[in-house]
């Protein structure tokens, strides 16, 4: 089994993918995303975005004519920048997030050298066909983990009893995101006797301390009414965060995906945004509703020593009072109904359609060919159950029409060693080298393949070219 290549491309030892570890980033998540995806049954090498020796790893990897999968543009690294834009070999994949209606001449050099492009919104791929019309670019929402989320949103009341209702922000500090303007707009309400609480997550050090900017805040209403929260939060903290919330709110100028509003949706959650491209997607879901964004303004990047790339959307003090009035006054909805589009972006639900996008191999888009090809499953470290059922839920889904003709099991524990190169397993424990194929000690597969269990060991020891793409159970 020296090459494993089959529907979704050609897997050896490794794929390579370049991101960045957690930091409570919507760009952190996209790596987040990969892993939570894929690492259970992909051997996945991690290269990070900013590293000054990751340009010449990426390199060498291009020269090999391998693919390198981006979770993140490498924006701060020009070094790679260069790197991608001069070498003419191997194939990258790169996911794009964007906030504004234009991307600079230098990042359009390097998205012009990928061969596909993930883009989370349709505004995103928009932008980008403008200076990019024949490139491949695919629109698929970022994959999220939404089922701690879901678990608690039967919890919520369709009825709140609160006598004062509190609401929430979570965002980084960046202006397009118009922190100010809310605490401005919840202070002049306050001080009209409208009773809420307002907290803020603001997380990233993209503009100044927020404690430092809310001087226009009565002492009395600061200690009665506002809370702000500027350092990381555990995971368990930042679920209990949204659970503790009657609305989300995001105001911002421009937005390229917006993931703490799907996380707010996913627990039941209401949720206040404006009206910009970057939310369409949003717009039409229960639980959503609107602050109406004015015309245009520059788009500003401190990241980027404040240059400006294109437009964003002008939020107003008054409109956001105006939308706070609105959902103040709101009946509650069932959290039930809005917890429900969480489907549309939940890992689980994406996951299969991400493997097509960054694993096909064109070459083998042919019916006749992917179907005159067979597929081994090698076993992956974990219980026994969790093995079994990947191997059934890839027989009975990839089979015939999908893309192989045969599928067969390869549990022996030196096939495992090989491929995932590694002689330690944690959760595997059910055999030994000299064992054999485990899956024929296990079950009575007399009517399950085309083969004996002896036929299928030989045609395992020639090397069927075909790939171990062990689908998570």
């Amino acid at each position: 089994m020296k090459n494993f290549s089959g529907e979704f491309g050609s897997i050896t030892s490794n794929v390579t993918f370049v991101g960045r570890p957690q930091d409570n980033t919507g760009m952190a998540e996209v790596s987040i995303m990969f892993t939570r995806m894929f690492n259970s049954y992909i051997p996945m090498r991690w290269l990070y975005v900013n590293d000054f020796s990751t340009a010449r790893k990426v390199e060498k990897l291009l020269n090999a004519g391998e693919t390198v999968i981006f979770a993140e543009m490498p924006w701060h690294n020009q070094t790679l920048q260069n790197v991608l834009i001069n070498s003419k070999k191997g194939n990258r994949i790169g996911v794009l997030l964007w906030d504004s209606s234009e991307i600079p001449d230098k990042f359009i050099r390097v998205i012009e050298s990928f061969d596909k492009i993930i883009s989370p919104t349709a505004f995103i791929s928009d932008v980008v066909k403008k200076s990019l019309p024949d490139i491949d670019i695919v629109t698929l929402p970022l994959a999220l983990d939404t089922r701690r989320f879901n678990l608690s949103s039967e919890m919520r009341s369709i009825s709140s009893t609160k006598k004062v209702k509190r609401f929430g922000v979570i965002a980084s500090r960046h202006p397009r995101k118009n922190l100010y303007l809310i605490i401005e707009a919840a202070q002049e309400l306050w001080l009209a006797e409208f009773e809420f609480e307002l907290v803020i997550q603001a997380f990233l050090n993209q503009g100044s301390k927020i404690s430092d900017k809310f001087g226009k805040v009565s002492l009395a209403h600061k200690q009665k009414f506002l809370q702000i929260i500027e350092d990381p939060l555990s995971n368990s903290d930042y679920v209990a965060l949204i659970e503790s919330l009657d609305l989300f709110i995001s105001a911002s100028s421009g937005e390229g995906f917006n993931i703490p509003a799907r996380q707010a949706l996913s627990n039941g959650l209401p949720i206040l945004i404006s009206d910009i491209p970057g939310h369409a997607e949003l717009k039409q879901l229960p639980g959503v509703s609107l602050i109406p964004s004015k015309g245009l303004l520059p788009a500003v990047y401190p990241e980027f020593g404040n240059k400006i790339f294109g437009n964003q959307f002008l939020i107003t003090k008054e409109d956001i009072k105006s939308s706070l009035i609105k959902a103040i006054n709101e009946p509650s909805l069932n959290p039930n109904l809005i917890s429900k589009a969480s489907i549309c972006w939940d890992y689980r639900n994406l996951e299969h359609a991400y493997r097509r996008q960054l694993f096909e191999n064109p070459s083998n888009t042919s019916r006749v060919r992917r179907n005159s090809k067979d597929l081994v499953v090698v076993a992956h470290d974990a219980g026994f159950f969790a093995i079994f059922n990947t191997f059934i839920s890839i027989q009975n889904s990839w089979t015939g029409d999908h893309g192989f003709a045969r599928i067969y099991p390869d549990w022996r524990v030196a096939s495992m060693q090989k491929f995932w190169k590694t002689n330690e397993f944690t959760s595997f424990c059910y055999g030994q080298s000299q064992d054999g194929n485990l899956y024929f000690k296990l079950f009575d597969s007399a009517d399950q393949f085309d083969k004996s269990p002896a036929e299928i060991d030989q045609l395992l020891d020639q090397g069927l070219k075909g790939h171990s793409f062990n689908a998570s159970a």
